[in-house]
């Protein structure tokens, strides 16, 4: 008895998705880069909570930029699609923090 395994297809919106994200990540890796290495200067005036969270979401951010894609595209190969979507658009939150701690 050979029996198939009915599995849900792959989301052709979330590859194309995975694909420009990963581009577009890849390149925002850089200007990442430096923000994360010039972070540690917004202490010359003191320490607070707000610069921690900024020097720690700018530090952070690189790292997002690369296993976000990362585990998208496992997501994707596992065909978990909304788990696919959410690891895409993850790394948007950092921005967030950033222009919060500076605000």
């Amino acid at each position: 008895m050979n029996q198939e395994a009915v599995t849900s297809p792959r989301s052709k919106p979330l590859f194309w998705g995975l694909l420009a994200g990963t581009v577009f990540y890849l390149l925002a890796l850089l200007p990442a880069g430096m923000l994360a290495m010039m972070s540690p200067m917004a202490s010359d005036s003191g320490f607070s909570t707000s610069i921690w969270i900024f020097i720690i979401a700018a530090m952070s951010l690189p790292i997002a930029l690369v296993v976000c894609p990362w585990l998208g595209w496992i997501a994707y190969a596992l065909r978990w699609n909304r788990t696919g979507w959410i690891l895409l658009f993850l790394p948007c939150l950092w921005p967030l923090a950033l222009i919060g701690a500076m605000a």
